[in-house]
């Protein structure tokens, strides 16, 4: 806590969703990047579509036994809890995904949303997108220079 406040990063209190917190924090990425792209990113990430996504009829529901059910379930509710996701009425507008769960290290199951059928209204940018690995975030902050893509 100490070293984010000698850098000027001052953090959040109180309760607050998990998930799209980085909006509340945009003070603080300017105080430690000036590159438009992660600041733009910070504010809300738009993915870039090619067209609408449209679906003919919703997916086929993934054939899961009664323990991967209830699992699923689980890791559904928490992903609600924190904000992650929210509950919206049936609708023929959007487009409705699957859930899945794969195994992770500790034995547990990581839900994963199956956004295969939405890649086809993906533009062409996102293909080149890749995540930051710790070594280049590290070599960013030390140089003071933002990656190349």
């Amino acid at each position: 806590m100490a070293q984010l406040q000698v850098m000027g990063i001052v953090p959040l209190h109180g309760p607050q969703a998990v998930a799209g917190r980085l909006k509340h924090f945009v003070a603080n990425w300017r105080r430690i990047t000036t590159d438009r792209w992660v600041l733009e990113t910070v504010n809300g990430y738009a993915i870039d579509l090619h067209s609408t996504p449209r679906q003919a009829g919703p997916p086929r529901e993934p054939h899961l036994d009664m323990e991967a059910e209830a699992m699923l379930a689980s890791e559904l509710n928490k992903l609600l809890d924190k904000g992650a996701v929210r509950r919206v009425e049936e609708s023929r507008a959007g487009f409705v995904s699957t859930m899945f769960l794969v195994p992770k290290k500790d034995g547990g199951q990581r839900p994963v949303v199956n956004l295969k059928a939405l890649n086809d209204f993906v533009g062409q940018s996102i293909s080149r997108w890749r995540a930051f690995t710790l070594s280049e975030i590290c070599s960013s902050k030390a140089t003071g220079t933002p990656r190349s893509t």
